[in-house]
């Protein structure tokens, strides 16, 4: 995981990314932090969005399904 080409790092209003591996189960979760929406929107409209996920593993690698969830901080200590 720390060999795969990490091009999102060079990314304006990139924070940080955290992958998360489950304890138990199989579903892993991609979290990333922005420091705003524009910025996430702009990311995931180019070229380097493009190229980090066309050599994706195949669809059967994943056992859940893939979803986008958008979340506000509200709180942070």
């Amino acid at each position: 995981m720390e060999n795969r080409k990490w091009s999102i790092a060079n990314s304006p209003g990139f924070i940080r990314t955290e992958v998360l591996r489950p304890v138990k189960g199989e579903s892993y979760i991609v979290v990333t932090h922005w420091q705003s929406m524009k910025e996430f929107e702009d990311w995931t409209n180019s070229d380097a969005f493009m190229e980090s996920h066309s050599n994706a593993p195949p669809r059967e690698a994943f056992s859940g399904p893939s979803q986008l969830e958008i979340h506000e901080v509200i709180a942070e200590r």
